[in-house]
């Protein structure tokens, strides 16, 4: 399929290898004209992502996330990958129903936490800020909403999981506070909801010449400040790097981010990961373990309103 599909650019495509398949199928297109990313947009099976989705159809919230590029590209000097349009001038492209996506090669290597150091993390702080200051100005563009009728989608999904007694009473009566926490959280501060990343861990974050390029934006959509500063602090656990995280992103804003929220929004993030692939990774070894430890380190101590600190990580 992806050959056919490159035939609606105008390349000479010379090869073509796939890189991963989680939300999309990732494949690296090299070709006369240079390098590129051709993402087929089918998710790997018991991804859940109708929970993202609300009444946004698949193609409009693609056509978005190009839209979303094609803004931060003309607005910042990030880097960010630039859309290819194809040979009908469309940033969307689709084949026997299936929606595909050609980006430009972002050049660079991950970031490798190992190895971070709080200047580099105070860097990646003030990247997202851009971003966010950027984004006010992308207009009406259709992108996944994480308020308050995800939260509602989300509990239907974990009440289905408990009627099925697939998951244990108390962890499910537990999540059930925390999402009413978020609820509440989401509620109150609805109108200061910007265009977000949401998915800021090491293998979206490139080092280049150009500085911290940001790149798979198909998890972006508007909610508040504090859920990409909580994406990096569940992937980076060090103290001093998250406080050089926030202190980049502090003095590049107007609008200071809340240590109480991140922790929120900390919450907010696993539990979107948990319900939308929860069919994929409920049965694997590793999961009934880190649920526990979830509950422990991270759900209990938001209810209590404690920080939390220390190693989060998913487990997949």
């Amino acid at each position: 399929m992806e050959q056919e599909i490159l035939k609606e650019y105008s390349l000479n495509v010379q090869e073509v290898k796939l890189l991963r398949h989680n939300e999309n199928m990732t494949y690296k297109v090299l070709a006369e004209e240079g390098e590129y990313v051709l993402r087929i947009h089918q998710t790997v099976e018991g991804m859940r992502l109708s929970m993202l989705m609300g009444e946004l159809s698949q193609e409009e919230l693609i056509s978005g996330e190009m839209q979303l590029l094609e803004c931060l590209c003309q607005k910042t000097d990030l880097g960010i990958q630039r859309p290819v349009r194809n040979r009908e001038g469309q940033l969307v492209t689709k084949k026997d129903g299936i929606c595909a996506t050609l980006l430009e090669w972002a050049p660079g290597e991950c970031v490798n936490k190992q190895t971070m150091d709080v200047k580099q993390a105070y860097k990646i702080g003030a990247m997202v800020a851009e971003i966010h200051n950027a984004a006010k100005l992308t207009g009406n563009i259709r992108r996944y909403s994480y308020g308050v009728d995800m939260v509602e989608r989300m509990q239907k999904v974990c009440d289905t999981i408990a009627q099925k007694k697939e998951m244990e009473l108390p962890i499910f009566l537990t999540i059930q506070k925390v999402l009413h926490k978020i609820n509440e959280l989401l509620e109150a501060r609805d109108k200061e909801f910007v265009m977000i990343h949401n998915d800021l861990g090491e293998s979206n974050l490139l080092c280049s010449d150009q500085g911290i390029i940001p790149i798979d934006f198909s998890l972006s959509g508007t909610c508040i400040r504090e859920m990409d500063l909580a994406s990096l602090f569940l992937h980076f656990e060090d103290k001093a790097i998250r406080e050089a995280i926030l202190q980049g992103y502090n003095n590049k804003t107007d609008c200071p981010a809340s240590i109480a929220q991140i922790d929120i929004c900390l919450g907010y993030h696993l539990l979107i990961f948990i319900l939308s692939q929860y069919e994929m990774i409920s049965n694997q070894g590793w999961f009934a373990e880190a649920l526990h430890y979830w509950d422990e380190e991270v759900f209990q101590k938001i209810l209590r309103g404690e920080r939390i600190e220390g190693k989060i990580g998913l487990y997949s």
